[in-house]
């Protein structure tokens, strides 16, 4: 993944670990997390770029 992600450390976390847990729920529900905050642009500190 690229360092310049958009993406919240937390959300990646979260779909990381849901990945590993192989749960398609939890990984789909963070899916839309990330689509969320992606679409309102919030960087990984979790502030506006």
């Amino acid at each position: 993944m690229p360092a310049d992600s958009k993406w919240p450390a937390t959300a990646l976390a979260d779909l990381a670990r849901a990945c590993a847990e192989s749960r398609p729920l939890d990984t789909l529900t963070t899916r839309n997390n990330l689509a969320h905050w992606r679409s309102r642009g919030v960087g990984e500190s979790g502030t506006p770029d």
